[in-house]
């Protein structure tokens, strides 16, 4: 049986997502307590347990030579339990999601693969490739500016940045900054700002990885990563930024739309 989540179901789901998430834990934690929806949970039941599930959170896509915005839905958290994998139910919970996606006038569901593996899974489900990212690894250079931790008073400068991509990109409002910085700040992460510039950042203890930097120019760039580097005390950064490099994400359009390239991050990927 499919269908969405009620208050009930909290220990079930939040077992189920713990197995088959389970990297971090201070993100488990968070992602419950702040962001997890039942609304928005959609679930395959069988012989009275939970044993697939994804969440469908919700963004838009501006479209300005078109002037009007493309409504997606999200799926994330998208697992099925290990003893019924191979059976099809996480499809038939895929094909009612996109069901409601079509009565409710959505353009597309779009998603994230966990890894490369499921870049292959996904297309067998009818997915396709359009959110990409450029990657780039430095060294230290003492060659540094000056920059801080992120404070609520960036949020507007930050999306005066991020609106300046040129690549067409999921939409942020003030309270989607508001949410990512508390989320770094809460999970361990740093959120740093220069004069021209921010980045989301993590050190898991062995590497230094940038999940996203945007900066007004490469030179800033550079020595905004410098700079990161000698904050976090580390030798090496991996770093992510708007560009069309690697595939990162995926679509399945309920509409014709033309974008065949975009971007998209900080999606709680």
């Amino acid at each position: 049986m499919i269908r969405f989540a009620k208050k009930e179901d909290y220990t079930d789901i939040k077992k189920l997502w713990s197995l088959s998430f389970p990297e971090d834990p201070r993100f488990t934690e968070y992602f419950f307590e702040n962001e997890f929806d039942f609304k928005n949970t959609l679930l395959y039941e069988e012989e009275k347990s939970i044993v697939s599930m994804l969440q469908r959170i919700y963004y838009t896509m501006p479209v300005e030579r078109e002037n009007r915005n493309l409504n997606f839905t999200y799926l994330y958290g998208c697992c099925t339990h290990p003893t019924y994998r191979n059976r099809g139910l996480f499809r038939q919970l895929l094909e009612k999601s996109h069901a409601f996606d079509r009565a409710d006038g959505k353009d597309a569901a779009i998603l994230i693969p966990a890894n490369v593996n499921l870049f292959s899974f996904y297309e067998h489900l009818g997915f396709k490739k359009m959110f990409y990212v450029g990657d780039k690894n430095f060294d230290y250079v003492e060659d540094c500016i000056e920059i801080r931790q992120a404070k609520k008073e960036d949020i507007p400068s930050m999306m005066l940045l991020y609106d300046s991509i040129v690549i067409p990109h999921i939409q942020r409002r003030e309270n989607y900054f508001k949410k990512q910085i508390r989320f770094y700040e809460k999970t361990g992460g740093k959120v740093f700002v220069c004069e021209s510039g921010f980045a989301f950042v993590y050190n898991d203890g062995e590497k230094t990885e940038c999940t996203e930097l945007i900066a007004k120019d490469f030179e800033t760039e550079k020595k905004f990563c410098y700079s990161i580097m000698k904050a976090m005390g580390t030798q090496k950064l991996h770093m992510c930024k708007p560009a069309y490099a690697r595939p990162f994400g995926m679509i399945y359009p309920h509409k014709d739309i033309k974008i065949k390239k975009s971007y998209m991050n900080l999606m709680f990927n």
